[in-house]
């Protein structure tokens, strides 16, 4: 019997076949966490209700500064620069450890927790949470790296961003499948797949057009085939934006490249390396003055609440007197 070497067709198929089945695992493990990770304050309010959760009271909360201060009095070795911009009434107030980085690490104990939790009517302290610890409370932390890396570091990203890679050339493939097949050139072939009253075979969106819908009157192997291919055509630019936007997540040494190809997408590093090139640009003095308090943050290598508020309120002043100059110069105009 003489055997043919495989078409075109028949590879794909082969390669989409079974690269969907290799990919199956990972794809629901993502899938999951990805749809736990959408309600991911409310779960983790669930796993972690004895920190995040206090009886309502028929009062007003203290002020954000006031639990900020009794936090800093509490741990006065540790930063805690960001603060929360709103507390709700039956939930604590959560304050994050800075996460010290670089040369600075290494002069600074290391937190063992990152978050403190604060009544927000008494400033008590109601406890800290540690998130590395394998514990019920940090049930959607670990569900998070799980989605984030498998929970195995940057190995894990390297495996998810290959998969999303072949995810990606799959998109491709299955949307290749679903054209119907070519003519043969065999003339005996073409003969035969005319229609007996001799007409010539349909056009080719005609004859691709049933890929698109689904045949409910027939058989369930049918039926899952018929599923697969309309589902992968209606919904084929949702998974391909999906599919590559996770190999720019994971994978940016084949990401970058592409799209500064196709796009013109520069990497951070360039974008920071050009705007450090451009030259300078003379402000108001109002405007000086804001760059010195964001001066003396950056020198400092610290942002405090002192500095912290008085660097945005500088900004919400000079914002509102641009709003105010351009307002009067539109009626000048207008008058």
């Amino acid at each position: 019997m003489t055997s043919f070497p495989p078409t075109l067709r028949q590879s794909c198929l082969w390669i989409h076949r079974y690269t969907g089945l290799a990919m199956a695992a990972f794809l629901i493990i993502a899938g999951i966490t990805g749809t736990l990770l959408a309600f991911h304050d409310e779960l983790d309010d669930v796993f972690n209700h004895k920190l995040a959760n206090i009886e309502s009271q028929h009062k007003p909360p203290l002020p954000i500064a006031t639990l900020h201060d009794a936090v800093i009095s509490a741990y006065p070795q540790y930063q805690f620069s960001s603060m929360p911009t709103s507390v709700a009434l039956n939930k604590s107030a959560v304050f994050s450890v800075d996460r010290v980085r670089g040369e600075s690490a290494k002069n600074q104990p290391k937190a063992p927790f990152q978050e403190v939790y604060v009544n927000p009517f008494t400033s008590e302290i109601i406890g800290t949470r540690d998130k590395e610890v394998w514990a019920w409370r940090n049930t959607m932390y670990k569900v998070f790296w799980l989605h984030r890396d498998l929970l195995l570091g940057d190995i894990g990203k390297l495996i998810l961003g290959i998969v999303s890679l072949i995810w990606t050339i799959n998109c491709f493939i299955g949307f290749y499948l679903t054209f119907p097949r070519a003519v043969s050139a065999n003339k005996s072939q073409q003969t035969a797949l005319r229609k007996p009253s001799g007409k010539p075979r349909a056009s080719f969106f005609k004859r691709w057009l049933p890929a698109w819908k689904i045949r409910r009157k027939t058989n369930t192997f049918k039926l899952n085939y018929d599923l697969h291919h309309a589902f992968g055509l209606w919904l084929w630019l949702m998974l391909f934006v999906i599919a590559w936007s996770s190999v720019g997540f994971n994978l940016k040494l084949v990401y970058q490249p592409v799209m500064q190809a196709l796009v013109g997408l520069e990497g951070r590093d360039e974008g920071k390396g050009k705007k450090q090139n451009k030259p300078a640009i003379n402000t108001e003095s109002s405007s000086d003055e804001a760059t010195t308090i964001g001066t003396n943050m950056n020198s400092t290598n610290k942002v405090d609440k002192a500095n912290s508020i008085a660097y945005l309120s500088r900004q919400a002043e000079i914002a509102a007197q641009k709003m105010a100059s351009t307002s009067s110069s539109y009626w000048e105009c207008v008058g």
